[in-house]
């Protein structure tokens, strides 16, 4: 019934067994075990309730109740570049003031962000707004769509890396009218699966554009007030984005002059915090003004790990698949399988994804399959038996 096999760092392997799997009604009906309790995105989705008469460790790819063990795929990343071409972009990259020799925190910029596009792998889908964009930059109707929408890297690979290449800094910060538009872009005009993720690059506050003040150049508690309004205006569109289903992450990138506060604040309400336990000024990455190349790198290459995707399809006949018998085993490198039960908590455990045609994974697993530490594990998607929840 699934044909469809992990890319890359997952291995699957598939049993199949002769008994038929209970139906499953996509009008409300199920055939099996499992009573089903609400609608989302078309999908009937099962009861989140304890089952206290299944003993967990009796369901594996060879328990009696198990009518198919099957493949699936790991669905591909999205990962939207926000990217600040204000004119102090063109400062340097390694401080001070002059000359820079060629090596501007723009220059960096374009060097490390072309060198993440051509170590991703081809089924990475990636898309670049900038801000402030080329036409209506001070207006949201500028970023209603990105410069180069998010599309697979074998696609739009070359697209990319000319548009980053032939774009030069200038003008203001406009992040309060971009910030909404990239998670609106997310919201209404993408569809595919997969993890959502904004990569933030800044190296200034924002500036008053979209913030619904008009100020004098020479008002300065009015470009105060502006700022401040610019800010709340794009923590809101982070807090929405990475709150509601399916969640957007925005990953913040940026250097002193663009206020640590404020861009800790966005990767913390972004669901991105740069490590456990992190300062509250400290949870961003941040670009240092005499290091800001190499801290960039570095950044960039934590941001891709980190922007993966813990989301797996079940590309399965919707007529004869109950949500309600569905279990997931997964098998470290070298290590014992173990089954991991389904968290509607979304702390540790895995959960439908809106849509109900995959699953995915939070919590430390979710971790280690980011991170690629368990390139040699497999995970197996186990149809037949009632699903396993705690509580």
């Amino acid at each position: 019934m699934l044909r469809t096999w992990f890319a890359a760092a997952i291995a699957v392997m598939s049993v199949a067994c002769s008994e038929p799997m209970g139906r499953f009604n996509l009008d409300g009906g199920s055939g099996g075990e499992g009573g089903m309790s609400s609608m989302d995105g078309g999908f009937v989705m099962p009861e989140a309730g304890p089952r206290p008469d299944r003993d967990p460790t009796m369901i594996d790819p060879d328990a009696a109740c198990a009518t198919q063990n099957s493949p699936t795929t790991r669905a591909p990343m999205n990962l939207l570049i926000l990217l600040d071409r204000s004119g102090s972009m063109d400062g340097c990259a390694t401080g001070g003031s002059g000359s820079c020799g060629g090596r501007t925190k723009w220059a960096a910029a374009q060097q490390g962000i072309v060198s993440l596009l051509r170590a991703l792998e081809d089924d990475a889908r990636v898309g670049l707004m900038f801000f402030p964009a080329s036409s209506n930059a001070s207006s949201a109707d500028g970023y209603r769509r990105p410069a180069a929408p998010i599309a697979p890297l074998r696609m739009n690979r070359d697209t990319l890396i000319g548009q980053i290449m032939g774009a030069r800094p200038t003008g203001n910060t406009p992040m309060a009218c971009a910030m909404p538009g990239a998670i609106e872009y997310f919201r209404s005009m993408f569809t595919e699966n997969g993890s959502r993720n904004i990569m933030l690059i800044t190296d200034g506050e924002p500036s008053d554009e979209c913030s619904g003040a008009m100020c004098s150049p020479f008002d300065i508690t009015c470009l105060i007030n502006a700022s401040s309004l610019a800010k709340a205006a794009i923590q809101g569109s982070v807090v929405r984005g990475a709150r509601n289903m399916p969640t957007i992450r925005t990953f913040a990138l940026g250097t002193p002059d663009a206020d640590p506060a404020f861009l800790s604040s966005v990767a913390i309400n972004g669901g991105s915090a740069r490590m456990a336990g992190c300062e509250p000024n400290d949870c961003h990455y941040t670009l240092g003004t005499a290091t800001f190349e190499a801290d960039l790198n570095r950044a960039l290459d934590s941001v891709r790990d980190r922007a993966g995707t813990c989301e797996f399809e079940l590309m399965v006949d919707r007529t004869m698949a109950d949500p309600g018998l569905i279990n997931v085993y997964y098998t470290p490198m070298g290590g014992t399988g173990r089954l991991v039960p389904r968290d509607t908590s979304h702390t540790n455990g895995w959960d439908f994804a809106p849509g109900g045609m995959s699953i995915v994974f939070y919590g430390m697993l979710c971790d280690e399959i980011r991170s690629g530490r368990n390139s040699g594990s497999n995970v197996r998607i186990i149809y037949g038996c009632p699903t396993i929840i705690p509580g």
